[in-house]
């Protein structure tokens, strides 16, 4: 918990130290605790631009929720973390494997965090293959489950996602939308990255 309240602060490398120190109790015992730290871990190490560790602690997620002890849930989100990574590291085809993974599941009306990566990965997955109106589609599905659930940083994603399409469709008046409604929702989230990148993202439309 203290490793999260690090994270949410954006002090990633207090957050890991908390992290590795909570994985020592669990390196005997398996249980869904060991899962969620591994997620954890590899989130900070993607926010601190360190892909290959983000990498390692997503696949060691993947590696224990594929036992069968695991319910699906917990594997749906270790399969999650793992496809963020490799969309991340622009890895497009090892991340359609593990979205094609959930998919079976989705939409889950109970883990509506899960489905909103879902539909946003899959809209970036979309987006780096420069297939835009799918893309959007997805974007948009993604928004509204984040809506549904006031999952804030979710909300923030889709509207920087969606103005990202927007204005590569050539669309400048949902850019605009996107773009000032990203602002309000970055502010809310309290978060310095969001913040910065919806000024970036209000500069790129001025520009543009």
């Amino acid at each position: 918990l203290k490793g999260l309240q690090y994270q949410q602060e954006e002090n990633y490398y207090a957050a890991l130290k908390h992290y590795f120190k909570a994985l020592e109790f669990y390196e005997t015992v398996k249980s869904e605790n060991s899962l969620h730290l591994y997620q954890n871990i590899s989130s900070a190490y993607l926010n601190l631009n360190t892909p290959d560790k983000a990498a390692k602690y997503a696949k060691d997620g993947v590696a224990l929720a594929e036992e069968s002890w695991v319910p699906v849930n917990i594997k749906l989100q270790a399969f999650s973390t793992l496809a963020s990574v490799y969309l991340q590291n622009n890895n497009t085809r090892d991340a359609r494997i593990y979205l094609d993974k959930i998919r079976p599941y989705m939409p889950d009306t109970v883990e509506q965090a899960v489905t909103s990566d879902y539909y946003l990965d899959r809209g970036l997955l979309y987006f780096k293959e420069q297939r835009y109106d799918s893309s959007s589609r997805y974007y948009s599905t993604g928004y509204k489950f984040a809506t549904v659930t006031k999952h804030q940083i979710n909300q923030y994603g889709a509207l920087n996602y969606l103005f990202k399409n927007a204005l590569k469709l050539g669309n400048m008046k949902q850019a605009a939308h996107y773009a000032n409604e990203g602002m309000k929702v970055a502010a809310q989230t309290g978060m310095a990255i969001n913040m910065i990148t919806a000024l970036h993202n209000l500069s790129d439309y001025h520009h543009a």
